[in-house]
């Protein structure tokens, strides 16, 4: 019996059994970049809404709005009303009571996609040699 491993990821379910799997499958457990991301050069990160996956972009680009993460309820997530081109606008985008984050799990990434319903900037960058959050 096959499962759909998205809704097992969408449930906070990280780790799936390995038995009854395909190539296919297994693809399906990245919740995180997105095929052929990261990319040399792009050093700021994106969450794409159509695809609830990370690219690597410039850290100067479109105009999104921030990913904002609850201080109070580490559940809860909005896009901050303030969109930017500048990914270091980020630090001071959200609202009271939030900061600029990114998700660390597959849940925490489908309850911002629901609640945002847009690309937007996620607080990971590339300096120094390694993504940091």
């Amino acid at each position: 019996m096959y499962y759909n491993v998205q809704q097992l990821l969408d449930c906070g379910i990280n780790f799936i059994s390995m038995d009854q799997t395909s190539p296919d499958m297994i693809a399906l457990n990245v919740w995180t970049w997105a095929q052929s991301h990261p990319k040399i050069g792009k050093n700021c990160t994106v969450l794409n809404y159509e695809t609830n996956r990370w690219e690597s972009t410039d850290c100067v680009s479109q105009k999104y709005a921030f990913a904002c993460q609850s201080l109070d309820q580490p559940r809860v997530w909005k896009a901050s009303s303030i969109k930017s081109t500048d990914f270091l606008q980020g630090t001071n985008a959200c609202d009271k009571g939030y900061k600029f984050a990114v998700p660390l799990n597959s849940y925490d990434a489908r309850v911002l996609k629901d609640a945002t319903k847009s690309t937007l900037w996620l607080n990971i960058v590339y300096k120094n040699g390694t993504w940091t959050f």
